[in-house]
């Protein structure tokens, strides 16, 4: 499933809306296959696991040179924790906790908010946020 998606993305552009959509179809898929039900919390993958999955595969391949920059980054507790520093008042999910589209979405919106304010790329900004991390 990734790897057809991981394929797509070393061919052509993918766009943000494709992106979202194969989150969406990651979580859809693997949450009404019957063999994980019985380990899934709550018998769902939910979009915020999916994110990670597909983010964290794409982050890693991108730093490897094997694939062009990503659309977007995962989101993880560090980031959140990142944005609500960042913004102030702004409420979101745990990212294990993310189980719509709209609050994934949310989230980029936040995050490409203040990437783009310090001239920077959603992916750029969390690599950024993470280098600095583990330094501390």
């Amino acid at each position: 499933m990734i790897e057809i998606y991981i394929d797509k993305f070393k061919r052509a552009e993918i766009s943000e809306e494709n992106h979202f959509a194969e989150i969406e179809h990651i979580a859809r898929s693997i949450s009404t296959d019957n063999k994980y039900k019985e380990i899934l919390h709550g018998a769902a993958f939910r979009i915020g696991i999916a994110q990670k999955l597909l983010n964290l595969t794409l982050k890693y391949l991108w730093c490897m040179d094997k694939i062009k920059e990503p659309c977007h980054c995962p989101i993880d507790s560090i980031v959140i924790n990142k944005i609500i520093a960042t913004k102030p008042g702004i409420s979101l999910t745990n990212w294990t906790e993310l189980d719509s589209i709209e609050d994934y979405r949310k989230c980029i919106t936040a995050i490409r908010e203040i990437a783009y304010s310090q001239n920077k790329t959603i992916a750029q900004w969390e690599l950024d946020v993470w280098n600095k991390k583990a330094i501390q």
